[in-house]
């Protein structure tokens, strides 16, 4: 199977045969749900058949896959049915830059576990492959707060970084979307979506951001960048309702929105509260760790 970015590409490479071929295409990307946007394909007695594609789809290469070639493990920067460009090779040893273009019948399929480990290998080399750049690549690391893509031949994700950890292959989300499960998360503390040798990360694009916040609002929330957090999509009351805050002698008050600085400056402090027993409650766990504090 090929991810959508493969798939993508070779139909940026590759013409058909005739309309009917193409509308079969189309609807084989349409049920794997892959994105083709607004592309325009081209014909010609030489281009490949709707039976031809989905065969690719199943069993051929695509740009980054692992193969093995003359009884090494090869990785393919670019290639279409027929013709494969390697850029390197893998060994006990680690990543060398090779150059080889070859025909696509001389490549040996590798399982898709054992392509990951080769990626993996990669990665602890502080490389990977760069789709977009059709070569292997100083892997990019994202930084706090960073908003990023994250995929791998299995799995493509929407994330933020809280915080990252190549050493111990450690990456922690503020929140996450799968476009395969469907599944969305947002505790801020989300520990085991993903690690960093086993993935790659780009930085989001602002549709992909769009559709993170698409995903978030469905359970009511919404990603605030400027303040790196998940918060509810109606975080203060309208003017002339009551909120509450709590004040320097630890006591909750009762205060009108106003829409005053110093009402949204308590909203941005995270200190507005629109029910009282919602700030009793973080009072009173205030009051615990304050308590906890004196014990050191």
């Amino acid at each position: 199977m090929k991810t959508e970015s493969q798939v993508l590409h070779l139909l940026s490479i590759q013409s058909f045969q005739g309309e009917a071929d193409w509308e079969i295409v189309q609807l084989f990307c349409q049920k794997h749900h892959f994105r083709l946007g607004k592309f325009t394909p081209s014909y010609n007695s030489q281009g490949i058949t709707g039976s031809q594609f989905i065969e690719w789809y199943h069993k051929g290469f695509g740009c980054g896959d692992v193969a093995k070639f003359s009884n090494e493990s090869v990785i393919i920067s670019d290639c279409d049915t027929k013709i494969a460009k390697i850029c390197g090779k893998i060994s006990t040893e680690g990543f060398c830059e090779a150059s080889l273009t070859v025909p696509v019948s001389g490549l040996e399929e590798m399982n898709p576990e054992d392509q990951l480990q080769v990626h993996i290998q990669l990665s602890h080399q502080n490389l990977e492959y760069c789709r977009k750049n059709f070569t292997v690549m100083p892997k990019f690391v994202p930084k706090i707060n960073d908003r990023v893509l994250i995929w791998n031949q299995n799995d493509t994700k929407l994330g933020v970084i809280r915080s990252i950890s190549p050493n111990t292959n450690e990456v922690e989300l503020y929140c996450w979307f799968d476009y395969k499960t469907k599944k969305c998360a947002y505790s801020m503390h989300e520990k085991d979506a993903v690690t960093f040798h086993e993935y790659h990360f780009e930085p989001m694009s602002i549709i992909a951001q769009r559709r993170l916040n698409t995903e978030l609002n469905k359970y009511g929330k919404v990603w605030y960048d400027k303040l790196h957090r998940i918060e509810p999509l109606e975080v203060k009351v309208e003017v002339g309702q009551h909120y509450w805050y709590i004040n320097d002698k630890m006591k909750i008050i009762q205060e009108t929105e106003k829409g005053t600085p110093t009402s949204h400056f308590r909203y941005i402090a995270g200190n507005y509260f629109s029910k009282h027993s919602e700030a009793l409650k973080y009072l009173e766990k205030m009051v615990e760790l304050l308590r906890d504090r004196l014990t050191k």
